[in-house]
């Protein structure tokens, strides 16, 4: 009898805790437009996160690049903005890393 409140409980503490999972999109084609973002987006820019993207490129790859490799990481979660990207990339030993959050939003950025 004592073992079925127990099992309540570390269910309970186990799975009621669990955040949930980011949204997902569908993938959007290599090359699909993405706006990169060094800081957070705008104020009036209403965006939904998604998730986190990196890539490594070499340290001799030009840095846009670098950044479209990243972008193309955007458009494979579905997203179509990139936020907190650093103006430098990390070093690595061969190669350079860039990073950034995902985001997703209906609005047309293009014009901005």
């Amino acid at each position: 009898m004592m073992r079925r409140p127990r099992l309540i409980a570390l269910l309970t503490l186990t799975f009621g805790c669990a955040s949930l999972p980011p949204p997902t999109l569908p993938a959007n084609p290599p090359g699909c437009p993405v706006t990169v973002y060094r800081g957070a987006p705008p104020k009036d820019v209403e965006v939904t996160r998604l998730g986190d993207v990196f890539a490594s490129c070499s340290k001799n790859d030009a840095d846009s690049d670098c950044i479209r490799a990243l972008q193309d990481e955007v458009c494979k979660l579905g997203g179509n903005v990139v936020y907190e990207v650093p103006k430098a990339p990390e070093p690595e030993s061969d190669t350079s890393l860039r990073y950034g959050a995902v985001a997703g939003t209906t609005e047309d950025l293009s014009a901005r």
